[in-house]
């Protein structure tokens, strides 16, 4: 992975810094940067601007990422900086006379923890806690792991170094050695599940017997639900070829480590094993005092984009409705497919420059081609896809060193009703991008939730357009070096459909596809993709595709004449019957107490948890309140998912309570306190003690 090119540097003092800054970051001499042109037209990326923001709000300047976008000239920067500066100077010296000598500066060393707390539970991020949830078979589009497996073939692998460099790659990253509680929380242990390096020997298998074994292999890891509860998230194994030849295959759960830690990961591997003696640079700071930097320094971020989601609830439309297999169940496991395309040096150089002519950055560019080609195939022209957003906060210089799960994402809004040029499209949804990614602190994981719980019903954003663009590499030259080139590459997502992922690869561009085939009607999947790969080069080498509207994308045949939407059911209410015994009394009142709702409304038993408003997070509230009122450690999240209602919860939990009668004991001695004012539960307890 290449590092930030954000110099280290706070704060531009004036029109020559921000255009030093800005002639690194595109990668052009400061002579050629003109305080009026279009940083985009230079080349300036979505991440890159991300980063760049996080800095100079760091160093005190509180610059919005829409604002830069809407403005991309060096001129408009300089301007907005000196009236920020001067408004944070202002405030700085006003809290100083307030606060006197005694002052203490902000910082990192502030906010984290040490490596003490390593044993200690904490939350899972917003991602994660998804991942967790999604990869039940009681979820909808559950039953997969998110999780990035990879094949390279090399040669001369040796399977002792190779252990030993794994060994050290574990005992570095402490996320490799993270095991996920069954009340959704992680916590960092002192051995790792990871099974260890797995070795097979095919050096004397006939060509048959090595194909055969291969195909079993990446069957099996292209696919595999690791153990994460177990501490398993990582799954390694070498496999010896006939003349010299091997194959290494690596599959990382994505709930420890995103694409980008994924990439840290390979690189420091790589290191380990080309320079058994050498040392990697100390990680002096771990991923849980990066989620509590990032949390302390957010908090009014967090608010802000809280708002701007929540009013945008309303409008925001659902996911495309694209040509699905019939309503029937898939026996078998999930199966993901893998559609790619390599687009050479040459075609991806003639695609960003047409970009970078229109103003446009070539993700934006890719993004709605991909949302061009979903509405050919929708009977919706408004539609959401999810877009996951890679921005490590630099919250330490140790950051880009850590191992762990950093992404966001939002949900991108997109309007095809009206006809558009398709450089007029890619502006439009451009800004929409940068306007939602300036409020990314409000993850579109919670976006789904407040849908979900407004609709009565889970809301899913399954459609994935991930962009990996100015990240560098996928793989360094010393991966390549140590384990050969990547001869398959695949990633899989709970509660997805279809993942759009474009990377860099040999100075061209990987641009794949990562979809649950049969979920679809046959056919369908390949012809989008053949539509979007030729639109992608037609964007490339003709400019009248950029200033004329598109039509005519899909294949008539594949769509059913004049599809309508799917209607949506309406839930037809039911009678409403009280708890009738204690355990389901206190599985009604912490239920109310986890949705924030006043006691007075209890529950029916029959009512759906979900369907009250419950989500993934409100349903681990409940069962961490279940398990501290009863003492019990059977109740999890997971039976809550597949009980959803007061009465199949409690029957559950009386099936796996080893002791009969135990929780309703329990139970009873909760409702009898519930009922009770403090000063009366106080005289209770001290007539108790006193005997």
């Amino acid at each position: 992975m290449t590092a930030s090119k954000v110099p280290v540097s706070g704060l531009p003092g004036d029109v020559r810094d921000v255009t030093a800054t800005l002639a690194d970051l595109v990668e052009e001499a400061p002579s050629v940067v003109e305080a009026s042109e279009n940083l985009f037209e230079l080349g300036l990326d979505s991440i890159s601007l991300m980063q760049l923001v996080a800095r100079w709000r760091r160093a005190g300047v509180e610059v919005d990422f829409a604002e830069l976008a809407e403005r991309p000239t060096v001129a408009d920067w300089t301007q907005l900086i000196a009236a920020r500066r001067a408004a944070a100077e202002s405030r700085a010296r006003s809290q100083a006379r307030a606060v006197g000598e005694h002052a203490v500066p902000a910082g990192f060393g502030e906010v984290v923890g040490g490596v003490e707390s390593d044993s200690e539970e904490f939350d899972l991020a917003p991602l994660q806690h998804a991942y967790w949830i999604g990869r039940g078979d009681d979820q909808r589009l559950g039953g997969v792991a998110a999780h990035l497996y990879s094949e390279f073939d090399g040669s001369d692998v040796d399977p002792g170094r190779l252990a030993a460099a794994l060994d050290r790659l574990v005992e570095r990253h402490e996320m490799l050695r993270v095991r996920i509680t069954d009340t959704g929380r992680q916590t960092i242990t002192g051995d790792s599940g990871w099974r260890g390096l797995t070795v097979r020997d095919l050096r004397d298998s006939l060509p048959t017997e090595v194909d055969r074994v291969l195909a079993e292999v990446r069957d099996e890891y292209s696919h595999q639900l690791l153990d994460i509860e177990a501490g398993e998230v990582l799954s390694t194994a070498l496999t010896l070829l006939p003349g010299g030849r091997t194959r290494f295959h690596l599959d990382v759960d994505m709930v420890a480590a995103d694409a980008v830690s994924y990439r840290v990961l390979l690189a420091d591997l790589a290191t380990l094993y080309l320079a058994p003696d050498g040392e990697l640079p100390p990680i002096r700071s771990g991923y849980r005092d990066y989620l509590d930097a990032v949390a302390a320094e957010h908090r009014e971020d967090v608010q802000r984009a809280t708002g701007y989601w929540q009013s945008r609830l309303a409008s925001l439309p659902g996911a495309p409705e694209l040509p699905m297999a019939p309503d029937h169940p898939v026996a078998g496991r999930p199966e993901v497919t893998r559609e790619y395309v390599l687009l050479g040096p040459e075609e991806r150089e003639a695609l960003a420059g047409a970009a970078r002519r229109h103003g446009v950055t070539l993700a934006a560019a890719i993004a709605t081609a991909f949302a061009e080609v979903l509405g050919a195939w929708s009977s919706e022209s408004k539609f959401l896809l999810n877009v996951p957003m890679f921005d490590r906060e630099q919250v330490h210089p140790d950051v880009d060193l850590l191992v762990g799960d950093f992404t966001s994402s939002v949900l991108l809004a997109v309007d095809l009703t009206e006809p558009r040029t398709f450089a007029d499209r890619v502006r439009e949804i451009q800004a929409q991008l940068h306007t939602d990614a300036a409020n990314a602190d409000h993850c579109g994981v919670e976006v789904l939730r407040e849908l979900s719980r407004r609709d009565g019903e889970q809301v899913l954003a399954p459609v994935v357009f991930t962009s990996a663009l100015n990240l560098g590499e996928l793989f360094s030259a010393e991966v390549a070096a140590a384990f050969g080139d990547a001869v398959w590459i695949i990633s899989q997502g709970p509660q997805v459909l279809l993942d759009a992922q474009v990377t860099e690869v040999s100075g061209g561009l990987l641009v794949n596809w990562d979809v649950r085939v049969r979920e679809f009607s046959d056919g369908v999947v390949p012809a989008m993709f053949q539509a979007f790969v030729a639109l992608l080069r037609r964007l490339a080498v003709e400019q009248q595709a950029w200033v004329t509207p598109l039509r005519d994308l899909s294949d008539p045949a594949l769509l059913p004449p004049r599809r309508a939407p799917r209607p949506r059911a309406e839930p037809v209410p039911a009678e409403q019957v009280a708890p009738r015994d204690d355990l389901e009394h206190a599985i009604a009142l912490l239920w109310t107490e986890s949705l924030g709702l006043p006691e007075t409304e209890l529950p029916g038993v029959t009512d759906d948890f979900f369907a009250a408003g419950g989500d993934s997070l409100s349903a681990t509230v409940l069962v961490r309140g279940l398990r501290e009122v009863l003492a019990t450690q059977v109740a999890t999240v997971r039976m809550l998912f597949a009980a959803p209602t007061i009465d199949a919860l409690a029957a559950r939990l009386r099936a796996a309570e080893p002791l009969p009668g135990r929780l309703d004991e329990a139970a009873a001695m909760f409702a009898a306190i519930a009922t009770m004012s403090d000063d009366e539960v106080a005289c209770a307890l001290e007539a108790r003690l006193t005997g």
